[in-house]
């Protein structure tokens, strides 16, 4: 699936009855939204892979190099919608290389994900089996490998952009 990666300045409202809500561009308004006739924030679930959001900025701390109510997102969304958001929203979007991706996928989106996920309960039950010296299942070893799907101990491929792009079958221009 080809897509493009769209950074998009997200701001709140800072006072009021709706202090607090998040105000995205009126991407609506995008004749490629219009034509779809679905409410944008849809359409990047259906045709993109919705927003990942910084980690490392957010609305409620200027000290991380975001101003206080600011926020960065990206959208892996189809080029129409990238290239329109761009043209109507110039100050709130920018389109990002492949390369300008990676580095914000892994410095901002997944900078606190851990590499490798476990499964606390697998690997309790394994333990207790081995402290009862009862020999391990294929299963088990199965559970232990980290490049094996097997619930267990798993090599995390949401954590790197290229692994991000494989596991979803993703390309960027």
């Amino acid at each position: 699936m080809e897509l493009k990666g769209l950074k998009v300045k997200i701001t709140q409202v800072a006072s009021g009855a709706k202090a607090g809500q998040h105000l995205y561009p009126a991407f609506n308004s995008l004749a490629v939204i219009i034509s779809s006739g679905m409410d944008w924030s849809r359409y990047v679930d259906v045709y993109g892979k919705g927003w990942k959001y910084d980690k490392t900025s957010g609305h409620k701390d200027d000290s991380v190099g975001s101003p206080l109510g600011q926020q960065w997102g990206l959208l892996l969304v189809p080029a129409a919608f990238a290239d329109q958001a761009v043209a109507a929203f110039p100050s709130e979007c920018t389109i990002l290389t492949d390369v300008e991706i990676g580095t914000f996928w892994e410095e901002k989106v997944t900078v606190y994900d851990n590499s490798v996920i476990t499964e606390a309960e697998v690997l309790t039950a394994i333990k207790a089996r081995d402290d009862l010296s009862i020999a391990r299942t294929a299963e088990d070893v199965k559970a232990l490998d980290p490049d094996d799907p097997t619930p267990g101990v798993i090599n995390n491929k949401e954590k790197l952009w290229a692994d991000y792009k494989t596991k979803h079958g993703v390309t960027i221009p």
